[in-house]
């Protein structure tokens, strides 16, 4: 297995992916795969992507964003937090025949590192996750990260955990 920072195509692939995963899945409000208006925003400036990869294909692959002041998760804290030293570890995805693999903890990890190196500025990391997905509520907490907020209405009006590590 690799763990590599993605290009375009691959973004694109792994953005296909979240899709493929959300269409199969029946309870669609506990993910929030990539969506046309999220994607017009993204620029070589304010995101990456990590993905795994085993003999060539994708397993999973783990997005960063550097959110704007409107769309920080910080927005829902009680304490807000400095726009410029948060990043979002916004979407994780990882098909179904790669589960049980620890993949979201490796491809997490992974993320963390090219933060460090590249964004040494970005302390904040933040994420979200569904209450009722205790897989990746775990998988999340493992790499460090801690619930500091349930929000009951985000993401099309689901409730969500607001996650929080300090790099």
């Amino acid at each position: 297995m690799e763990i590599k920072r993605m290009n375009d195509k691959q973004e694109e692939e792994f953005m296909n992916l979240t899709q493929e995963l959300y269409q199969e899945m029946e309870e669609k409000d506990r993910y929030c795969p990539f969506n046309d208006e999220f994607i017009s925003i993204l620029n070589p400036e304010n995101h990456f992507m990590v993905g795994a990869y085993e003999n060539g294909e994708l397993m999973g692959g783990f997005s960063i964003y550097f959110p704007m002041e409107e769309d920080s998760y910080s927005n829902y804290l009680d304490t807000k937090v400095p726009i410029d030293t948060v990043a979002q570890m916004d979407n994780c995805a990882v098909a179904k025949k790669y589960r049980g693999r620890n993949l979201q903890e490796k491809l997490c990890k992974s993320c963390e590192q090219i933060l460090r190196e590249e964004y040494p500025e970005r302390v904040n990391l933040l994420c979200t996750v569904h209450p009722d997905n205790p897989a990746s509520l775990k998988n999340m907490e493992t790499c460090g990260f801690q619930v500091v907020k349930e929000v009951e209405n985000m993401y099309h009006g689901n409730p969500r955990y607001i996650l929080r590590k300090n790099l």
